[in-house]
Parts: C-alpha cells; sequence; structure tokens
C-alpha cells in the first residue's frame, strides 16, 4: 500500500489561504531535505533493522500513462513537483539552477502565491478536480 507522507498532517483550523501555503512551503522543503538524506543513504531505522531502500522511490516517481498499461518512471534528479490547483498542474522548481541546494521556503512560498494568482476563485471558472484526475478510466 503507498500511502502519501502528508496523509499524516493535522488540518490547522485557523488556516487561511496564505498561511496554507506557507505551511506548504515548509513541508515540500522539509519533504527535499527528507529525500535528499534517503538518496544518500543517511536514512537510519526506527526500530529493528530493515531494508529502506524503496523510500529512495517514495519522491521522485511518475506514473506515466500509456496504452493498456502505465509506466512508472523514477527520476531521482528531479528538481520540482507538480501542484494541482483548480484543475490545472504547476511545476514548482525547489531546487536551485545547479540542483545542489533546496529554495528557501520564501521562494517556494513566492511560486505558490503565484499559482494562486493564476487560478480563479471558486465558482468563477474554477474546475474541482479530484487527486485521480490523471487516472481516469477507459483512458486507451
Amino acid at each position: 500500500v503507498h500511502v502519501a507522507p502528508g496523509y499524516g498532517l493535522r488540518p490547522d483550523a485557523d488556516c487561511g489561504t496564505d498561511r496554507a501555503l506557507l505551511r506548504l512551503a515548509k513541508f515540500i522543503s522539509a519533504t527535499f531535505r527528507w529525500q535528499q538524506k534517503s538518496l544518500a543513504g543517511q536514512m537510519e531505522p526506527e526500530s529493528s533493522p530493515s531494508c529502506m531502500s524503496f523510500l529512495q522511490r517514495l519522491l521522485g516517481t511518475a506514473r506515466v500513462p500509456k496504452m493498456a498499461r502505465d509506466e512508472l518512471r523514477f527520476s531521482p534528479a528531479s528538481t520540482h513537483v507538480a501542484v494541482q490547483c483548480a484543475g490545472r498542474i504547476f511545476r514548482v522548481e525547489v531546487l536551485g539552477k545547479d540542483a545542489s541546494c533546496i529554495l528557501g521556503v520564501e521562494e517556494l512560498h513566492r511560486q505558490l502565491q503565484h499559482i494562486i494568482s493564476k487560478v480563479p476563485p471558486p465558482g468563477k471558472g474554477h474546475i474541482e478536480l479530484g487527486l485521480g484526475m490523471l487516472t481516469r478510466e477507459d483512458r486507451d
């Protein structure tokens, strides 16, 4: 079973749009730091020794639609995340130009604010598609 790392996040009852974007920027930054540690083999087991190699593919993996059967592609050198907002998908760069450093939370926050500024408000051309928008039935 594959569960996204964000599954366990607690809702923020006092969370306006900008605060939610800042929280997301911090989450993206922390997730990329975690991924870099995982790819470098620096993850320590939480309990008894176990194989943790699967963690390296938790991020940087994409399901590419193909006829009859999708294909999984792993890109450990990925520098961005895909963000879905109002039925559109946006690219948010997370690593700097040389791909060695994670952009600051402020820069990630700015990119997320830019996305929000590009989508119509709810009720005015705003399309609500679920997380499975890329995995519709009968795609062949």
